[in-house]
């Protein structure tokens, strides 16, 4: 399944005006929500290298996305991972798999932002 041209043009707008992501992440089925966390992780990718150049720090933002994942570890995560990865969480554990795709794409959406600031 792809992602609609509509919804990626409005993620794009949501990632560059700087506009809440969850409003239109809400409404969208697991699977949308998993293409959607995959597109966004490009993007935010992509403004990163544009705007910090070849040495963009990959790993700061997967390191972001790793703390969000070991805090829901410690609040009790239902699948008893380290490490929340939503692909195995898609069947077991959708209700945990939705709510920490939305916390990862807003925070990748946060450093779109910062991106863009530093320019």
């Amino acid at each position: 399944m792809l992602l609609s041209i509509s919804l990626k043009m409005e993620l794009l707008r949501a990632l560059l005006t700087g506009t809440a992501l969850t409003p239109v992440l809400e409404p969208l089925p697991p699977t949308d929500l998993l293409l959607v966390h995959r597109f966004v992780w490009e993007k935010t990718l992509e403004f990163g290298i544009k705007m910090q150049g070849r040495h963009f720090p990959q790993d700061e933002i997967q390191a972001r996305l790793r703390s969000l994942s070991q805090a829901q570890f410690s609040r009790g995560c239902p699948a008893k991972l380290k490490n929340c990865q939503l692909q195995e969480c898609y069947m077991q554990q959708p209700g945990c798999m939705r709510a920490m795709a939305l916390q990862q794409i807003e925070a990748m959406g946060s450093a779109v932002q910062e991106f863009l600031i530093i320019q």
